[in-house]
């Protein structure tokens, strides 16, 4: 009897031993098929080039903020540019910018900019040149830095310069709502406003993330069309009078689009020629910037700046 119970306990053990490991092949085997079925996902949907590259579009259209590095050269003359667009709470843009020119005359000429829908502070923050003045003198321009120049849009009839070039890029920034966000987003679809050869992509790694390029090219009646239906989203009255089809005999425009695919963010604009790249990062880091207490109209800071030069 003993002996008999002892089979049967023997039995049963073995059975439970037998379960436990049919139990844990079943959950390895589906993580292995559940990860293998994410891993197509996001290889054949997720990452597919177009739906990346119009994933970034949209990201652009509905972000609080983002930064752009630019460079941009053009014979001796060349302007590095630091930029910083918030679009919420606050709309504003602030750079910060370096010109210089190298050859017969040689010149650097710092600015920061503190740029939004309703107008737009500059300042000098040093100037140096080895040109002499209208009258053969060295040219001390003490008087006009640090002094912040204000215009608003009350004079100009437009928003800050720097605030509309941020705003009205390659791939336009702003944070719109999720209807207008998809009804910009169907004109780009619709008129193909960002037309890439699949098998022209360019994959790689950066910093380990995996990256896509586009050699993308605009055509010009497309593409104002969409800065037309995006001016009217975000206020920028003077985009009402564009045609677009005044621009059917335009030539179009090349860019090298790049592109985080884990993210879907656009990180990099490289124009034709690189003439001029652009870099943005730091999507959705608001950071504000007070405008400045104390100010002189632009056109007076203007006036001191020629009488220096004269």
């Amino acid at each position: 009897m003993s002996k008999t119970s002892n089979s049967a306990g023997n039995s049963v053990s073995g059975g439970g031993k037998g379960s436990g490991r049919l139990v844990a092949f079943v959950v390895v085997a589906a993580a292995v098929v559940f990860g293998l079925s994410g891993w197509a996902w996001w290889h054949n949907v997720r990452s597919d080039p177009q739906r990346t590259l119009y994933g970034a579009i949209e990201n652009s259209l509905r972000t609080r903020s983002v930064t752009r590095q630019v460079v941009q050269k053009s014979g001796a003359q060349t302007l590095e540019q630091g930029i910083g667009l918030s679009l919420s709470p606050v709309a504003q843009a602030h750079g910060f910018t370096t010109m210089q020119q190298n050859g017969e005359v040689n010149a650097t000429v710092k600015t920061e900019v503190i740029s939004s829908a309703s107008g737009e502070y500059t300042r000098y923050s040093a100037i140096n040149t080895d040109q002499k003045s209208a009258k053969g003198k060295v040219m001390n321009f003490s008087a006009v830095l640090n002094i912040w120049g204000k215009s608003s849009s009350d004079q100009t009839g437009q928003p800050g310069e720097l605030y509309g070039e941020s705003l009205l890029g390659v791939v336009p920034s702003a944070n719109l709502s999720a209807t207008n966000r998809q009804a910009v987003m169907q004109t780009v679809r619709d008129n193909n406003v960002y037309d890439f050869d699949e098998k022209s992509v360019e994959r790689k790694l950066v910093d380990g993330r995996p990256t896509y390029v586009y050699n993308v090219t605009v055509q010009p009646v497309a593409y104002i069309k969409l800065l037309k239906q995006f001016g009217g989203l975000v206020g920028f009255k003077q985009l009402e009078a564009l045609n677009p089809e005044q621009y059917k005999d335009a030539q179009a425009l090349t860019f090298k689009l790049t592109v985080d695919v884990w993210g879907q963010k656009l990180t990099g604009i490289e124009y034709a020629g690189g003439v001029r790249t652009e870099h943005m990062g730091s999507y959705g880091v608001h950071k504000a910037v007070k405008p400045p207490q104390d100010s002189i109209p632009a056109e007076e800071l203007q006036a001191k700046l020629q009488q220096v030069q004269q």
